[in-house]
C-alpha cells in the first residue's frame, strides 16, 4: 500500500510539473510572435519603405536607400485608383521596380534601423498626443493605432500580414517614463487586441486583464483619454470576451458580456455593439428568441455591409430553428463586423480624426499613413510568387517579371544583367 501511495504521488507531481501556467503560455506566445515578426516577408518591404521615408532628408542616409527613395517618390505621383490600361501598367511597373530596389538594398540595410532617423511626423504629432516631446516610440504607437483602424474599416481589402504590421509597430512602442497613463493604456489595449487577432490568446488575456484593472482604478479627468473610461472598458471587455471564448472560458465570457451591457446602458448607448451584447447575453441565458430579435435588429443596421447583415439574419434564423446559441463562426467574425459598423456610424477614420483635430491636422496625419498603407498593399499585390526562397536570386527573378524587361538568362549574375 505504501508503494501505491508513493506511485500515485509521483504521478500527481509529474502531472502538475507538465501543466503550464497561463503566465508560461503567455510568455511562449510572445516569443513565438517575436519570431514570426523577425521572419515575416510582409514586414520586410514595409520596414524598408519606412526607413527610406524617414531617412529622406538625413545626411547619414544609407547610400543603398537612394535607389529606393527615387522610386518611392514616383509612387507618390501615382493615381489613387488606376482606371485606364496605361495607368494599371504604370502602377504595376512602378511597384515592381520598387520591390526590386528594396530587395537590392536588403543586404546592406541589415545593420540599419528606422529609429536612427527622425519620425515621419513632427509638430502634427505633438498636437495629436499632447506631449512636450515626440519620438520614435510615440510614432510607432500612433501608426499602430491608425493602421488598426484603417484595416478594420476596410472590409473589402484584406491582405496577408495586416496584424503583423500592427504588432511590429506595437513591439517598438515601448512605454516611456514621460508617457501619460492614457498612452500606456492605449498601447496595452491595442496589444491585447492584436495578440488576440494573431492567435496568442494567453498573452492577449494578460494584456486585456491588466488594461481593465487600470481602467477600473482610474479617475476620469477633463481633457484626458480616461474621460472615456466607460467606452474603453466596453472595448476591453468586448475583445476579452472574444479571446476568452477561444480559451474555452465560458464563465469569463459571460462576465465580460454582462459588464459591456452595464457600461453601455449607463452611458445611454443604443447602437450595434449594444444589440450584439444583448444578443450574446440572451443566448448564454438560454433566451434564444430574445437573442434572435437582437440579431435581427443588428441586421437592419445601415452601417453593416451586406455580408454582415446576411450573417446576422442567418444566425437569427438558425437560433429559432435549432434553439441553440450564436454560431461560433459568427462570434469569431464579430470584431471585424462591429468595428466596421461603428467606424461607419462615426463617418470613417478620417471623419473621426477631423472631429478631434480639425481638417488640416487630420490631412497631415492621414496623408503619409494612407501613402504607406497603399504602398504596402501594392507591394503585396505586385509581389510575384518567388520560388525557393531559401537560396533564390530575387533581383534577377523580379527584373525578368517587370514590364518591358528582358529575361535574365539562368546563371547570369545581377551585375552582368545590369
Amino acid at each position: 500500500m505504501k508503494n501505491l501511495y508513493l506511485a500515485l504521488s509521483l504521478l500527481l507531481l509529474a502531472d502538475c510539473a507538465c501543466r503550464k501556467t497561463d503566465a508560461q503560455r503567455a510568455k511562449e506566445e510572445r516569443e513565438a510572435v517575436d519570431r514570426r515578426l523577425r521572419s515575416s516577408l510582409t514586414l520586410f518591404p514595409y520596414r524598408l519603405v519606412k526607413l527610406s521615408a524617414r531617412s529622406r532628408n538625413s545626411p547619414n542616409r544609407p547610400a543603398a536607400v537612394d535607389a529606393v527613395g527615387k522610386v518611392l517618390d514616383e509612387t507618390r505621383a501615382l493615381p489613387q485608383e488606376a482606371k485606364t490600361p496605361a495607368e494599371v501598367a504604370k502602377v504595376a511597373a512602378t511597384y515592381g521596380e520598387l520591390l526590386v530596389a528594396l530587395i537590392a538594398a536588403r543586404e546592406s540595410m541589415k545593420d540599419r534601423d528606422e529609429d536612427e532617423f527622425p519620425p515621419l511626423f513632427g509638430l502634427t504629432a505633438l498636437a495629436l498626443f499632447q506631449l512636450s516631446t515626440y519620438g520614435s516610440e510615440e510614432e510607432h504607437l500612433m501608426l499602430a493605432t491608425l493602421f488598426f483602424l484603417l484595416d478594420e474599416a476596410d472590409s473589402g481589402d484584406k491582405l496577408p500580414g495586416e496584424t503583423e504590421i500592427v504588432l511590429y509597430e506595437l513591439s517598438r512602442a515601448t512605454p516611456q517614463p514621460e508617457w501619460s497613463p492614457e498612452l500606456t493604456l492605449m498601447a496595452q489595449l491595442l496589444r491585447g487586441g492584436s495578440y488576440h487577432a494573431a492567435g496568442a490568446h494567453y498573452a492577449a488575456e494578460e494584456e486585456l486583464t491588466s488594461s481593465i484593472a487600470l481602467l477600473e482604478a482610474s479617475v476620469p479627468e477633463p481633457g484626458h483619454l480616461v474621460t472615456l473610461k466607460d467606452e474603453l472598458l466596453v472595448a476591453a471587455h468586448f475583445i476579452r470576451a472574444l479571446n476568452r471564448q477561444k480559451l474555452g472560458r465560458d464563465d469569463g465570457v459571460t462576465e465580460d458580456l454582462e459588464s459591456i451591457l452595464i457600461s453601455l446602458r449607463r452611458m445611454g448607448v443604443d447602437n450595434e455593439l449594444t444589440w450584439w451584447a444583448e444578443a450574446a447575453v440572451s443566448s448564454r441565458r438560454g433566451n434564444f428568441e430574445a437573442s434572435a430579435k437582437a440579431l435581427e435588429r443588428l441586421a437592419s443596421s445601415e452601417y453593416l455591409d451586406a455580408t454582415g447583415q446576411a450573417a446576422m439574419r442567418e444566425a437569427a434564423a438558425s437560433m429559432r430553428a435549432t434553439a441553440t446559441g450564436i454560431p461560433v463562426l459568427l462570434q469569431a467574425r464579430a470584431t471585424a463586423i462591429l468595428l466596421q459598423a461603428l467606424l461607419a456610424r462615426a463617418g470613417g477614420v478620417e471623419a473621426v480624426l477631423k472631429s478631434v483635430f480639425g481638417d488640416e491636422t487630420a490631412k497631415e496625419i492621414l496623408g503619409p499613413v494612407n501613402w504607406l498603407d497603399r504602398t504596402r498593399k501594392q507591394l503585396v499585390l505586385s509581389r510575384p510568387t518567388l520560388p525557393n526562397l531559401g537560396d533564390l536570386k530575387p533581383i534577377e527573378y523580379l527584373k525578368s517579371k517587370l514590364p518591358g524587361q528582358r529575361q535574365v538568362p539562368a546563371g547570369q549574375s545581377s551585375s552582368d544583367a545590369n
